[in-house]
C-alpha cells in the first residue's frame, strides 16, 4: 500500500477501538452471555480438547463449529476470564472487518473507494454494535474478507488457511467459500484450468462437511440446536424473503448504498466497470437465498454487508467522477440516516442487538441484578432467560455472587421480570398482577424496563404497576 493508503487504513480500523471503548467493560448480553461466552467459559474450564465433536454434550455449542469456542476459550486460559478481554477480542474482529474492507476496496477501486467503502460499513447501525459484541458473525465477516482478499492476491496458501478458519468459525462462511469458487468458475475464463481450480478453491468447504459428519457420527444428528427442537428451521414464504431483503438493502440506511450501486450499475457504466463486481454478488447471493428460506436474526446477515458497502463505495466514486457531489451527498445522507438509527425506535421486546439499544438493555438488567443481589440475596427468584442465567452466572457481569434464580421454581419468592426475555419471562407479570403481587423496585433505561415482584404479605403498600405499555 501507498503512505496515503496505509494511513486511511489505520484510520479506518483505529477508529473503531477509540469508539467501542467505553463499552468494553459492559456485562455481556443475550446470545453473547447464553451463546458464546458461557459456553466458552466452560470449554475452558473442562479442557480445550473437549471441542471436538463426541468428547461435549450435544448442544453445548449450539452444533455450531468450534472453532470460536477454542479461541475464547483458549483466551481464558492464558490470560484468565475477564469481560474487558472477552470485548477486546469483539472489537478486534469488528476492527479487522473495517479494515479487511478497506482492503478488498482499495484492491480493486483505489484508496478513495476504499475509504468510502469502509466509511459505510461504519455507519451501519448493526455492524456498529455488533463490533463491540462477541458472535460468529463478526468473525465470518472478519475471515470472509481476508479469504476474499488472499483470492484476490492470488495467494493461496493464506486463502486456504483463512477459508479453513472461516469454516471454523460459524457454518454461515461456507456462503462466501462458495461464492468465490462460482466466481471463479464463471467469470475466470481466461484461465485455462479454471475450472479445476475453481473446485480446489472450495475444497475447504470440506472441513465443513467433516464437522458435521463426525456429528452425526457421535450424536447421531447433524444440528444439534435445541433451539430447534421446539422452532421451526426451514419456512417458505414469500413474506420471509421480503423481509430479509429488507435487511439486506434496505434497512438502516442501506437503502443509500443500494441506490448508489444502481445507479453506478446504470449511469455510470465506463467508469463502474470492475472485473470483480461479480464476486462481491455471489458472495451475497447465498446469504440473500439462504437466510431466505432458513431461520434467521438481522445479525447472521452481517457478514454480506462489507461487500455491499464496496461495491457502494466503487459506485460512489465512480460516480464521482462525472458528478462531483455525488460521495459528499452519499456520505451524508449515510451519516444521518446512522445518526437516526443507531439508538433504535425504542419499542418491542426482543434482544435489540441491531444497534446501541442493546447498552440500555445491559443497563436496565444490571440495576435490576445489583438490587436483588443486595436486597433479596439468599430469595428463590422466578427468572426466565437471560435474567434467569446472568443472575446464576457471575461471570457474565451482573451479580458477584450466585443468585437462585430459575424459571423451574414452583414456589418462588420474588419474580424478576423484563420486557426483554423469552416467553416464560413474559408471563410473570400476568402472574403477577393475577396473584396480585406487589413490584418491589422497577427499573429503566431508554424505554427498556424491569422490576421485582414480591408477594402482597412482603408489602403492605402497593406501588404502580409499569406504565401501559411497557409490560409486554
Amino acid at each position: 500500500m501507498e503512505r496515503r493508503s496505509r494511513a486511511l487504513a489505520a484510520l479506518s480500523f483505529g477508529s473503531l477501538f477509540v469508539l467501542k471503548l467505553p463499552l468494553l467493560a459492559l456485562p455481556y448480553h443475550w446470545d453473547e452471555a447464553g451463546a458464546y461466552v458461557s459456553r466458552a467459559l466452560w470449554l475452558a474450564d473442562s479442557g480445550l480438547h473437549r471441542a471436538l465433536p463426541g468428547l461435549h454434550p450435544p448442544t453445548q455449542f449450539f452444533g455450531h463449529p468450534p472453532g470460536l469456542y477454542l479461541l475464547l476459550a483458549s483466551a481464558y486460559r492464558l490470560f484468565g476470564h475477564s469481560i474487558w478481554l472477552t470485548h477486546l477480542v469483539a472489537v478486534t474482529l469488528g476492527a479487522t472487518t473495517l479494515y479487511l474492507t478497506f482492503r478488498v476496496g482499495e484492491r480493486i477501486g483505489g484508496s478513495a473507494a476504499a475509504f468510502v467503502s469502509a466509511l459505510f460499513l461504519l455507519l451501519n447501525p448493526l455492524f456498529f454494535a455488533q463490533a463491540g459484541l462477541m458472535h460468529g458473525d463478526m468473525a465470518v465477516a472478519a475471515l470472509g474478507l481476508a479469504a476474499t482478499l488472499f483470492y484476490l492476491e492470488e495467494r493461496r496458501l493464506p486463502y486456504f488457511v483463512s477459508a479453513v478458519a472461516l469454516l471454523l468459525a460459524k457454518e454461515t462462511g461456507l456462503g462466501i467459500v462458495v461464492g468465490i469458487a462460482v466466481y471463479h468458475a464463471l467469470v475466470r475464463s481466461d484461465r485455462p484450468r479454471h475450472l479445476r481450480e475453481a473446485v480446489v478453491l472450495a475444497t475447504p468447504g470440506l472441513m465443513l462437511a467433516a464437522f458435521f459428519a463426525a456429528s452425526w457420527i457421535t450424536t447421531g444428528r447433524l444440528l444439534n440446536n435445541s433451539y430447534f427442537d421446539t422452532n421451526t428451521l426451514v419456512t417458505l414464504s414469500f413474506e420471509k424473503v421480503r423481509w430479509v431483503s429488507r435487511w439486506l438493502f434496505v434497512e438502516q440506511g442501506r437503502w443509500i448504498l443500494t441506490a448508489c450501486t444502481v445507479v453506478a450499475l446504470t449511469f455510470g457504466r465506463r467508469e463502474y466497470r470492475f472485473r470483480e463486481l461479480p464476486l462481491l454478488a455471489l458472495v451475497v447471493i447465498p446469504f440473500w437465498a439462504a437466510f431466505g428460506a432458513l431461520y434467521v436474526l438481522p445479525r447472521y446477515l452481517l457478514p454480506a454487508f462489507p461487500f455491499l458497502s464496496v461495491a457502494a463505495g466503487l459506485g460512489v466514486v465512480a460516480l464521482g467522477r462525472r458528478w462531483k457531489l455525488v460521495p459528499v451527498v452519499a456520505v451524508i445522507a449515510a451519516g444521518a440516516s446512522f445518526a437516526l438509527t443507531i439508538d433504535g425506535t425504542r419499542e418491542g421486546s426482543g434482544s435489540y442487538e441491531n444497534n446501541l439499544e442493546y447498552v440500555d438493555v445491559v443497563e436496565t438488567h444490571r440495576e435490576l441484578a445489583a438490587w436483588l443481589e443486595a436486597h433479596h440475596q439468599g430469595a428463590v427468584i422466578a427468572a426466565g432467560w437471560p435474567l434467569g442465567q446472568v443472575l446464576r452466572e457471575p461471570r457474565l457481569g451482573y451479580v458477584s455472587v450466585p443468585l437462585n434464580s430459575a424459571s423451574t421454581h414452583q414456589h418462588p419468592e420474588i419474580l424478576a421480570w423484563t420486557a426483554q426475555g423469552d416467553a416464560f419471562t413474559q408471563s410473570l407479570v400476568a402472574r403477577a398482577e393475577g396473584e396480585r403481587w406487589e413490584i418491589l423496585e422497577r427499573f429503566e433505561n431508554g424505554g427498556k424496563v424491569a422490576a421485582a415482584f414480591g408477594r402482597p404479605a412482603r408489602r403492605p403498600v402497593r406501588r404502580h404497576l409499569p406504565e401501559k405499555g411497557t409490560v409486554r
